[in-house]
């Protein structure tokens, strides 16, 4: 992975072996965003972070790693592998050579200029951010891995947790509570006939 643009340290004097031998676990996440605009992209990593994540009760913001946000290409809204473009390529080149004969001169050039208008790539940006965390209990831990959906999870300590059977109702509750509201914004968000094509297959 390439250089950091930014790197900061948070809360440097938490014994960190106390912490642990109370319950608490360590770990490294990698938060990733994806958007047309560079700015925007890079602004709502910050905020993600510095202004929600590190606001969290029960976790404590360690270590934040920003890396440059990056240009990727996209075409008619897909990423567009050189596989792909090659084929588009040749299938437009097919296309020209079946233009009639008998059209006027500079026909397939138009064909061509159109045809690269309709390629024309679109700006497309993907940023990541590498932070380590201080949770204060595995509960915790589970519970803002599920509300902020980072794209790779890596735990560095305990080796092992014991949970309690109060502990781990506590921990089926929030995932249930948590599931059910991410389920409700989903089905408000589809049409009458997306929703009843879901019940439809629930109840299969």
């Amino acid at each position: 992975m390439d250089k950091p643009i930014l790197e900061k340290r948070f809360n440097e004097d938490i014994d960190l072996d106390l912490h642990l031998r109370d319950g608490a676990i360590l770990a490294r996440l990698f938060m990733e965003v994806q958007g047309n605009d560079r700015e925007a992209s890079k602004n709502a990593l910050e905020r993600t972070i510095f202004d929600k994540l590190n606001a969290e009760k029960y976790v404590h913001l360690l270590h934040v790693k920003l890396y440059e946000i990056q240009q990727v290409q996209e075409v008619h809204g897909d990423h567009q592998t050189d596989e792909n473009r090659q084929t588009d390529e040749n299938r437009q080149t097919d296309e020209n050579r079946q233009i009639p004969e008998d059209q006027p001169a500079g026909t397939t050039q138009q064909v061509q200029d159109v045809q690269q208008s309709e390629s024309k790539e679109k700006k497309f940006y993907s940023g990541v951010v590498e932070v380590k965390l201080l949770f204060s209990d595995f509960r915790w831990f589970v519970n803002v891995i599920m509300r902020y959906g980072p794209s790779a999870i890596e735990i560095i300590e305990p080796e092992t947790v014991t949970l309690s059977i109060d502990e781990m109702q506590s921990l089926i509750a929030d995932v249930s509570e948590l599931s059910q509201m991410y389920s409700s914004k989903i089905m408000a968000l589809l049409k009458d006939d997306e929703r009843r094509a879901v019940y439809n297959k629930i109840l299969q």
